[in-house]
């Protein structure tokens, strides 16, 4: 499985954020559900700070101010400033600062009136995606602790949930169509454990792979690649040229 040709892009979600500032100023034993109207969003580092007018449980009005992740963070998740503008009602779901708890609150995320759930801190993302320039495809990771689905539920990237072993993502796939990769033909059972680890300077990612197969292959498949950290690069996205794609097959049948 030859991935060193590849141009990646990997939005991935992190076991916890880096702050600068710990969160012992906050109740982080306590949640509480505040809805109100969006005064300002302010999309800075090291945290994002969301202000909402809102009130307490006894009705008392209070405007409150509601740290995020750093943008960097956010983004990985397809979130901006723009996701939450000034004016718009929404649930905010916080724990209190121990010491100003009507001015200040650690945000996990924000519920907007159509439903959708802004994540403000890594752990409360439900995906990560991985889209490679190949082909088009697309794969989405999910990592909020969902199981697969039954095995009549089959997609062409397969199934994949991702969890955290430490500073590992280990990704767990299933649910593949019949297909041929590299050569190699697929069935049902065909099963990818994926593991990504982040090298100490930032720059790069093992991958580790097992592939098995109890239909095609006598024994797992095994494999390692070095994912590197190139801004300079952008997938194309060339779509799939199916005369080129079958060229070898009139040619050399």
């Amino acid at each position: 499985m030859n991935l060193a040709r590849a141009s990646w892009i990997l939005l991935l979600c992190c076991g916890s954020a880096a702050a600068h500032h710990g969160n012992s100023e906050f109740d982080l034993t306590v949640t509480v559900r505040y809805e109100g109207t969006i005064l300002e969003t302010q999309w800075i580092n090291p945290h994002t700070v969301t202000t909402l007018e809102t009130r307490t449980a006894t009705g008392e009005p209070i405007t409150l101010e509601i740290e995020g992740s750093s943008p960097a963070i956010l983004r990985t998740g397809g979130f901006s400033a723009a996701s939450l503008p000034k004016g718009e009602h929404v649930t905010a779901v916080v724990s209190p600062s121990r010491r100003f708890p009507k001015e200040s609150a650690y945000g996990y995320e924000i519920i907007k009136g159509d439903g959708t759930v802004i994540p403000l801190v890594s752990a409360r993302m439900r995906k990560a995606t991985i889209t490679p320039d190949w082909l088009g495809a697309q794969r989405t990771v999910y990592t909020d602790g969902r199981a697969h689905p039954s095995a009549q539920e089959r997609f062409p990237q397969g199934h994949s949930t991702g969890r955290f072993e430490g500073e590992v993502l280990v990704v767990d796939t299933t649910n593949f169509t019949d297909q041929e990769a590299q050569g190699v033909p697929s069935g049902a059972g065909k099963h990818l454990v994926e593991r990504f680890t982040l090298a100490a300077d930032g720059k790069s990612l093992s991958y580790e792979f097992v592939w098995s197969d109890p239909q095609y292959l006598a024994a797992e498949l095994k494999g390692t690649a070095e994912l590197g950290y190139r801004p300079d690069l952008a997938p194309e996205g060339i779509a799939c040229n199916r005369e080129s794609a079958e060229r070898f097959f009139r040619e050399f049948q």
